[in-house]
């Protein structure tokens, strides 16, 4: 625990969490009460007594006389000892008995499910405390760091504890020095035994230690390990040869394990000034007594002893090796050749001086094997002195007999004064997760443990009790699991008690130093900082078996009350102590609370509130870099707010200067590529729509700057230079494009990018952890609600008609067509498949075009997987059986059948679907091509006559793609001004001449917006800031960039709103296709100019942008399907987003080409549902957002989604008729109001220092 003052924290973010009484289910509560219990049942195995059955380690130096007066004896496989004062551990029946009880708690499906909760909520609440204090932990200073800062590896065998060069040098070395040197016998084709040489041996064996290379010494784990713990084994033969590993890796051999011996020096060697400790591992197989004694001579001998180790004894589990064939070994003689000798030499040390001395540098126990052997995980089994089969024990049988003798063992040892032992088994690294369970009643800590992911309960257990777990991630690469999935990270933001361990460096080490490499590669796998290593160290340290007087050496004085000195000493945060200490406190009383009815409603973790609430809490003060930040984003914000609602009439009807009794007109004039109001004689009397600069007086006609170079080249008249005013000021071109490139420089600020981003997922974190506490409560809310999400209105922001309907729909009114009017002429004065055409039926046309199989296979437009990143494809899927002459004679309106077939399609299939379902809106896209300046108004002209403006279910979007360059290529225009000019002046026309376009008038009142698609993903030029190039004389053949479109188009429809509101008609919204694919910065654009925008993909990653259009909601209507259709390889960021709490929606986009089935608004939400993980309240808030998004009218709005729906917070909810939960509204105000308070007392108390 943490000594520090709380004052200390209040320069911190932290955040506390009141959970709703109502939240609480009595599953849960039956599931803590299950879970208490087998808490209990740890407790019963670690304490006999009030006894710890592993107690701290201690340094002793009493001089321990002989125990003369005890009797040592076993008793069915376990020690007893007729001393007052030593314990007897829990029985093998009932041992077996609480081993069941623990397995059926794993199994019971509310702990489970309780459990994966538990652990969810940890994870989340992790990682908001890490996003919410990443900063301040940076800033903290001290001279230690993750190189400098005390570490044990607490698991590495000590036969593979050097690295395969460390192992190669020495072999060269040994090859140069004692060739002569003999090493063994061998014995002769007579039988005769024979002493042998190094150099002999190797000659024999056919070895050849001089030229050894690495790839021959063949101990380096390779891809052949995965899932083969047997070829694992072998490769503890040096160059494949058994005698070799015997020679130099083992203890006992001829000359007595010396060259063993110094290998391990050359590790310890190593460890001399540096922060870093072992607990090597000696192996004791229980094949006969002396192996104690033999391993105790060999360390003693060789002085194979370091301050900075601790040895580990392991046990492999082989009793069926050690049995062999005698048929009277019973279990119970191998646990006496494994403890026999350690009582032995506790009663009477002056006996065994070299074996005693030996124990005072043991720290504990491990029992290593394959564990994924077959084998019984449950039973009955016999107890030790009648096991005589065989056959292996199980992994829970050696469990037991393992803790109990040690147990034992540690009782009696502690009444004489002298160290004591852990049990610290290999457990969970492969095999069935009981393992796990076995570990958890008998075991101080384990190594590995990556099972525990498999078995929540488990998992949450060892987070409960905090049994250290020493992970060795490279090597479970190797054997058993990809690094990239190992479970370490999420253990360790869970909070379980982890250490980094190298387990076997011959095999699977590089570098020197690898404890070192683990904790590298670790950090660049998870992206750690320091203070995530250092907590990793200081864990490794408590798991480890050094003495408690030098665990404060390395951590510091008093380091279990965590100190700023303990803090300095280990790198350690007090933040993060405090956290994790915290949290595990909190986690110990919800179970507490929950299986006690009476301590629930006690319990400081939860209120009678509707709902349980989040409260973050900042620091009064933000840092310097970040109080820049949110001064730079209001700024952003106010810029974006000036292109929203700048567009103010500077000039007033007037009368004219050549007619000054007439009334004034007002007209559109083109200057500069935008059109503004003007009084008549602003206009140019040749052109008719640009502006006029001058006025000829000999002429007696005003003219434009082109149209007056053409009629007066070289003549010479008398001139009144004009001055016409317009009527409306907006943000030109110089003022945009110097923002636009602003805002790409803030864009790129590391200041902005880090704090978008760490608020960006506090957000999301936010939100998760909201879901996970009030799912219930919230489905709960939504059931009682009298609206559900399919009452709910959907409007369909992002749809193109032309493609808006399903294949069989296109592929039936073909049909239709040729079945009832085969010889109607539906192509005129056309070349078809090179061949010129005055006149071609529509029978004619398909025999023409070879079409002979009228089927959905042949038809052709839907998508697959060969147009992924592929636009230029994705275009083909356009043309109805391959066919672009098909797709203007049925998915256009400019045709020779003035666009009737598209007209029925939309008529007679969608707006009658639609009908029926009544809660589906569209918002239409029609492409205007830009080419021609009548197209518009003869397509709408079509619309109108089709019946087919029905604003009750559809409002439309003009669509002006960005192809200038094609029909610059194809001559059909001359500059970029006359794409515009096609686009706009017939807007302007029918806005203030109603009555001279009546139709045209007519659609526009059933538009609701301009969108501006294209593929974005094509190379574009910059804008040069010191010299624009005005649409006029954008003549060149390649296309603008982006954000030159969609200025223009801004800057134009500016003008068109500001004359349509003062007119009291119907105005537009800018909802560009952007972020799509391409350019991140197209959303800078987007960000300036638009209302809301279409796809927004790139925004993901796009910290600063992307927090900017969270901050304005600023719509996206996203299209997961056609995005997955069309850009396969990129992640779709719809779920995060969502979160963050971006107004964003679902589109379908084109559902002719990527959509099954004839409901595709209602596919793409089920399709998200599943793919995103969405609940209903999710789904019903997206609803909501596509109305708010779309450019219904506002009383459409009203109806739809409430009267007050443009209100902040609860305010603006209709629950009856959104579907959405007062609550969920609630916490998406909570979020956005916390964050504002923090920035303004931020900005204010920074102020005040100034």
């Amino acid at each position: 625990m943490s000594s520090i003052s709380q004052d200390f924290f209040k320069d911190y973010s932290y955040f506390t969490i009141t959970r709703a009484l109502s939240s609480v289910t009595s599953e849960e509560q039956a599931a803590s009460i299950e879970i208490r219990k087998v808490l209990a049942l740890r407790n019963k195995y670690m304490y006999i007594g009030d006894k710890e059955v592993y107690p701290l380690h201690h340094e002793h130096s009493q001089v321990i006389t002989p125990d003369t007066t005890s009797t040592i004896s076993i008793h069915k496989g376990v020690f007893e000892v007729s001393l007052t004062g030593v314990s007897h551990p829990v029985g093998y029946e009932d041992y077996l008995k609480d081993y069941k009880a623990l397995l059926d708690c794993c199994e019971h499906r509310a702990v489970k499910s309780l459990a994966e909760k538990r652990l969810s909520e940890l994870d989340r609440k992790f990682k908001l405390h890490y996003l919410l204090n990443s900063q301040k932990s940076k800033t903290l200073t001290s001279s230690e760091d993750i190189h400098t800062i005390a570490k044990v590896d607490t698991h590495i065998h000590a036969a593979a504890c050097m690295t395969e060069s460390q192992l190669l040098d020495f072999l060269h070395e040994k090859n140069t020095t004692s060739k002569d040197e003999v090493v063994g016998y061998v014995t002769t084709e007579s039988g005769e035994k024979k002493l042998e040489t190094l150099d002999q041996m190797c000659k024999r064996l056919g070895v050849n230690l001089e030229e050894f290379t690495l790839n021959q010494l063949g101990v380096r784990a390779g891809t052949d390990f995965f899932n083969r713990f047997d070829l694992f084994n072998a490769s503890y033969k040096i160059g494949g040869e058994d005698l070799l590993r015997t020679v130099f890796l083992k203890c006992e051999n001829y000359m007595g394990g010396k060259y063993f011996s110094e290998l391990i020096h050359l590790v310890f060697d190593q460890l001399n000034n540096t922060p870093v400790r072992l607990e090597l591992r000696l192996s004791i197989y229980g094949r006969s007594m002396d192996e104690w004694e033999n391993l105790a001579e060999w360390v003693d001998k060789w002085h194979v002893s370091h301050p900075q180790n601790r040895w580990m004894i392991q046990f492999p589990r082989i009793f069926h090796v050690c049995r062999g064939k005698k048929e009277n070994f019973t279990f119970e003689n191998y646990i006496d050749n494994l403890f026999k000798p350690l009582f032995e030499a506790t009663k009477n040390p002056e006996k065994y001086p070299v074996l005693s001395k030996f124990l005072e540098s043991v720290s504990g126990f491990d029992s290593v094997d394959d564990e994924s052997a077959l084998e019984q995980t449950v039973g009955n089994l016999p107890s030790a002195e009648l096991w005589n089969k065989s056959e292996n024990p199980p992994y829970f049988y050696y469990m037991y007999y393992t803790y109990a003798n040690i147990a034992v063992l540690n009782s009696y040892r502690t009444t004489r004064g002298m160290n004591t032992f852990d049990l610290r088994p290999h457990c969970g690294e492969s095999g069935h997760v009981h393992h796990l369970a076995s570990a958890y009643l008998t075991a101080r800590g384990i190594n590995h443990g990556i099972r525990l992911v498999v078995s929540p309960v488990l998992e949450y257990l060892y987070y409960l009790t905090q049994i250290g777990l020493a992970v060795s991630p490279l090597s479970n690469h190797n054997l058993f699991l990809p690094y990239d999935k190992s479970p370490f990270d999420t253990f360790f933001k869970c909070g379980l008690n982890v250490s980094l361990s190298s387990d076997d460096p011959l095999q699977f080490h590089r570098t020197q130093t690898p404890l070192m490499e683990e904790y590298a590669i670790a950090q660049q796998t998870w992206n750690y900082v320091t203070g995530d290593l250092a907590e990793i160290a200081y864990n490794s340290v408590l798991q480890s078996g050094f003495t408690e007087e030098e665990k404060e050496v390395m951590l510091g004085p008093h380091f279990k009350n965590f100190s700023k000195e303990n803090s300095d000493k280990t790198r350690l945060t007090l933040i993060r102590k405090n956290y994790r200490d915290n949290c595990l406190q909190i986690e110990k009383e919800y179970i507490d609370a929950l299986s006690n009815e009476g301590c629930l409603k006690k319990s400081r973790l939860f209120a009678d509130i509707p709902y349980s609430k989040i409260n973050v809490t900042y620091p009064d003060k933000g840092t310097q870099e970040d109080v820049e930040v949110i001064r730079k984003l209001e700024f952003w914000l106010d810029v974006r707010q000036k292109y929203r609602t700048y567009c103010s009439r500077i000039r007033s009807a007037r009368k004219g200067l050549f007619h000054p009794n007439s009334r004034p007109t007002q007209v559109a004039a083109f200057d500069g590529g935008v059109f503004n109001i003007y009084t008549e004689e602003a206009l140019c009397e040749k052109d008719k729509y640009h502006l006029a600069v001058v006025y000829c007086q000999e002429c007696k006609t005003r003219f434009c700057a082109k149209c007056f170079r053409e009629t007066h080249h070289h003549i010479y008249h008398s001139l009144l230079q004009l001055n016409c005013k317009k009527s409306f000021d907006i943000v030109d071109d110089e003022q945009f494009f110097g923002d636009y490139k602003a805002l790409t420089k803030f864009y790129q600020s590391g200041p902005a990018r880090s704090f978008c981003f760490r608020q960006l997922h506090v957000r999301s974190e936010l939100f998760q952890l909201y879901h996970l506490l009030n799912e219930k409560i919230e489905a709960n809310e939504q059931t009682d609600l009298k609206t559900d999400f399919d009452q709910t209105i959907k409007v369909d922001t992002h749809v193109h008609a032309n493609r808006a309907f399903h294949p069989t729909d296109l592929l039936e009114i073909i049909k239709q067509k040729l079945q009832e009017e085969p010889d109607r002429v539906v192509v005129k004065k056309k070349e078809v498949k090179g061949v010129k055409y005055d006149s071609l039926t529509l029978k004619e046309l398909f025999n023409v075009l070879g079409i002979t199989q009228i089927d959905l296979h042949a038809l052709n437009v839907q998508s697959d997987p060969s147009l992924v990143s592929r636009f230029d494809l994705w275009l083909s899927k356009y043309y109805p059986f391959g066919e672009a002459i098909l797709k203007e004679l049925f998915l256009s309106m400019n045709n020779d059948i003035g666009g009737e077939y598209l007209c029925s399609l939309l008529r007679d299939i969608l707006f009658d679907r639609m009908k029926e379902m009544e809660n589906v809106k569209t918002e239409y896209r029609f492409n205007v091509s830009t080419s021609d300046l009548y197209e518009l108004e003869g397509w709408s002209s079509k619309l109108v006559d089709a019946g087919l403006i029905q604003p009750d279910i559809n409002s439309y979007v003009i669509a002006i793609p960005r192809i200038y360059g094609r029909w610059k290529s194809m001559g059909l225009v001359n500059n970029f001004a006359e794409v515009l000019r096609n686009v706009f002046q017939p807007c302007f026309e029918a806005t203030l001449h109603p009555n001279e376009h009546p139709k045209l008038a007519e659609f526009l009142k059933n538009v609701g917006a301009f969108d501006s698609p294209s593929e974005e993903l094509l190379h574009e030029d910059s804008i040069d800031l010191g010299s624009i190039i005005r649409p006029e004389d954008w003549n060149g053949p390649e296309d603008p960039p982006y954000e030159y479109y969609l200025y223009y188009i801004y800057a134009n429809m500016t003008v068109l709103n500001g004359i349509r509101r003062e007119l009291k008609l119907n105005t537009y919204e800018f909802r560009p296709h952007c972020g799509q694919a391409g350019d991140r910065m197209h959303c800078a654009a987007g960000f300036l100019t638009a209302d809301s925008i279409t796809h927004g993909v790139t925004l993901d990653g796009q910290n600063t942008l992307q927090y900017l259009y969270i901050l304005g909601q600023i719509g996206i209507s996203s299209s997961p399907i056609q995005q997955s259709a069309l850009y396969g390889g990129m992640e779709e960021p719809f779920r995060k987003l969502f979160e963050r709490g971006m107004k964003i929606c679902l589109s379908t986009d084109t559902p002719l080409h990527t959509h099954i089935t004839k409901e595709p608004l209602t596919e793409e939400y089920a399709s998200a549902m599943k793919n995103f993980k969405l609940s209903q309240t999710d789904l019903a808030e997206i609803a909501r957002n596509s109305v708010l998004i779309s450019s219904f009218p506002v009383a459409k709005k009203k109806d739809w989604i409430g009267e007050n729906y443009a209100e902040q917070g609860v305010a603006g909810n209709d629950s009856g008729k959104t579907s959405i939960p007062d609550m969920r509204i609630a916490f998406r105000a909570s979020v956005a109001e916390d964050e504002v308070r923090a920035y303004e007392k931020w900005l204010k108390n920074t102020d005040e220092l100034k």
